[in-house]
């Protein structure tokens, strides 16, 4: 064999190592991917943030809660803790109780006086009849008819400008928000190469970053992405009118809004495509001011921060780098005030140097440990500036020879130039599948006054007087408990 055919083996040889070197290194490391291949990468690795909004443990206890007779009974305290030394306490307890053999609930609230039951109110849901009574009020139950929710609303003049869902249980709202393998794939398949098509790769960036999570610096690879309000405008153009030609995602909605109970507006799929032909017809017409901004930080292959900024609007903050997750929402309130502070005649020539905008920031934060996978916590901070939030921690347990037990604990800080308040609500309850379950009322236009067998004539002086009458009641045993000018 002579030189020249070696040599050309040889080349072979190594240009397919080198290929092969190089498709090891592709699958492998993240050297040779393009800043938008791995800015998908790494941004897909957030899905997880599911875990934090969705506990499995709250799934199971609605599905047993669906497909079991129950009974459930529950403490519920209230403290308010005025300035240094004025406390107040009310302790309410509550027994509930669901047949799933005639799929009615009754449960009950009691107001306690130590051991004495003061005050009593009732709720029974019934078909799709959902009715509370007072008996120190008037002993018939008093609600409405789910059925034909928005109807209703139309009938007593509330106009919402949205079509209001009917109240179902949580098992069928799950079922809308899932998705299977397939829906998934035709989903992705369909509609991320949009998405993609319309963010130039010039858009996409890759630097090295340090970030704060929990008090711990961490050098990541921070990858980012602008999409711009064209850029945004175009995506949901292109995807809507992709989806009035996809009639598998057609089905599929029509079907889930179905589930939801919605009218024919939505779940035929024709009236769908032209509900769907009069949103383009308002996105044509939207100017579209705010970019998007989402960063990505990943450290040793792992997502451990991603962040999503809407600018001047909204902040969306996913950490997953610890013994927890956590999710922190931050909504900017934009603030136009004047700033001729010395109340001179405002020059109106020059109207923007004499204004000024303050940003006023609430914050939402959802945090779930994950080696403590039963406490939840939410903070809700209306203004980051102000020493006010609320704060609830919940405990799930998972279901133990055909029961289970949950707590709540809810602390609201507030304060004032005079004093502080702290208002603390626990709640306890214990869930228990049974067999045996004493008859529940069966609701009826007969025994039940129900909004929707009444002109708005009748019906809202009767409850604006029900309404004076419970909230009298209620003041009254408050007098008892203490609870005057507090």
């Amino acid at each position: 064999m002579n030189k020249k055919k070696l040599l050309i083996i040889f080349a072979i040889v190594v240009i397919f190592i080198v290929v092969g070197i190089i498709g090891i290194l592709y699958f492998t490391t993240d050297m040779f991917k393009s800043n938008e291949a791995l800015f998908w990468k790494y941004f897909a690795k957030a899905s997880d943030i599911y875990q934090v909004l969705l506990d499995d443990k709250l799934v199971m206890q609605q599905e047993f809660k669906q497909n079991n007779s129950y009974i459930s009974d529950g403490n519920l305290s209230l403290t308010i803790t005025q300035g240094e030394n004025s406390v107040k306490k009310l302790d309410l307890k509550t027994a509930t109780r669901h047949s799933a053999n005639t799929n009615r609930t009754l449960s009950n609230i009691s107001l306690m006086n130590g051991e004495l039951d003061i005050f009593n109110v009732s709720y029974i849901n019934s078909d799709d009849i959902y009715a509370i009574k007072c008996d120190e009020v008037t002993p018939i139950y008093i609600g409405f008819r789910n059925s034909n929710i928005n109807e209703l609303m139309a009938k007593y003049d509330i106009d919402t400008n949205l079509d209001i869902l009917e109240i179902g249980n949580f098992s069928t709202i799950l079922s809308v928000l899932s998705l299977d393998e397939n829906q998934k794939e035709h989903l992705k398949d369909t509609y991320l190469p949009i998405i993609l098509k319309n963010i130039p790769e010039n858009q996409y960036t890759l630097s090295k970053q340090q970030i704060s999570i929990d008090d711990t610096i961490y050098v990541t690879n921070e990858y980012k992405v602008n999409i711009t309000s064209d850029n945004i405008k175009q995506i949901f153009l292109d995807i809507l009118n992709a989806l009035k030609l996809d009639n598998d995602t057609l089905l599929m909605l029509s079907n889930k809004f179905l589930d939801l109970q919605l009218g024919e507006d939505y779940t035929d799929t024709e009236k769908l495509k032209t509900k769907i032909t009069s949103i383009i017809e308002k996105v044509e017409q939207t100017d579209m001011q705010n970019d998007i901004y989402i960063y990505v930080y990943e450290k040793d292959g792992q997502t451990i921060e991603t962040k999503i900024e809407i600018s001047d609007l909204f902040t969306l903050i996913y950490d997953n780098a610890t013994g927890k997750k956590s999710i922190i929402i931050e909504f900017k309130n934009n603030n136009v005030i004047n700033s001729n502070e010395n109340n001179a005649i405002i020059d109106l020539n020059k109207y923007e140097e004499n204004i000024k905008e303050e940003y006023t920031v609430t914050r939402i934060e959802i945090e779930k440990e994950i080696t403590n996978n039963n406490m939840i916590t939410f903070r809700l901070i209306p203004d980051i500036n102000e020493e006010q939030n609320i704060i609830v921690q919940v405990n799930l347990s998972n279901i133990q020879n055909n029961s289970f037990v949950n707590s709540m604990l809810a602390t609201i800080n507030m304060s004032d130039e005079e004093k502080s308040k702290i208002i603390q609500i626990s709640y306890d309850t214990s869930t228990t599948k049974t067999n045996e379950i004493e008859e529940i009322e069966e609701l009826t236009d007969a025994n039940t006054v129900i909004a929707n067998n009444y002109s708005k004539e009748e019906f809202v002086p009767f409850i604006t007087k029900w309404n004076e009458l419970f909230a009298n009641k209620i003041n009254e045993k408050l007098e008892i408990l203490g609870f005057t000018n507090f």
